[in-house]
């Protein structure tokens, strides 16, 4: 790292809240200050015009591995993925998707992973009519259309055979 002076401009006031993201969509990461404490109370907007671009995919860290299990689901997923900058609300994505599928061919069925807090979001894979293989892994995407795909995981749902003399379904 190499220090550069005079890039933000000397304030007195106190700084309540900095957010780093790409305001004007030029793949560059712009600064945000909002003030409150003292002095001007005048919020400030710094423009990268210069600096360089973002090209680096967000990081999936972790997904959660589930257990070979014997129950049809539902069956959730959470994930930790971060990207070059964090806040309170973790990276400024464009989606991070659940993608999942069952036996182990074709496509994969996406759903969109909720923000849980930080830096950790979650998703659900829905029950399942019959046993198989289930594959998972998660995609998400910063707002500078950086894609990251995370591993594959799998595992294999047994579901019990139905008592042929079940008249009620229990």
């Amino acid at each position: 790292f190499t220090q550069v002076a005079g890039m933000i401009t000397a304030i007195s006031d106190s700084s309540l809240d900095i957010k780093v993201a790409d305001f004007n969509a030029d793949g560059r990461y712009d600064l945000f200050t909002s003030q409150g404490e003292s002095g001007s109370f005048i919020d400030r907007i710094y423009m990268n015009l210069t600096g360089p671009v973002d090209n680096r995919p967000p990081s999936i860290v972790r997904t959660e591995q589930l257990p070979n299990t014997a129950i049809a689901g539902p069956y959730v997923v959470r994930v930790v993925a971060y990207d070059a900058h964090t806040s309170d609300r973790g990276f400024h994505d464009k989606g991070v998707t659940l993608q999942w599928r069952r036996g182990g061919k074709g496509a994969f069925n996406a759903v969109d992973m909720k923000w849980s807090g930080n830096s950790v979001w979650r998703g659900v894979i829905p029950t399942q009519p019959e046993s198989g293989l289930i594959e998972y892994y998660v995609e998400a995407r910063d707002f500078a259309n950086n894609l990251a795909t995370g591993p594959t995981q799998s595992f294999t749902l047994t579901l019990p055979t139905p008592c042929l003399g079940d008249v009620n379904n229990d």
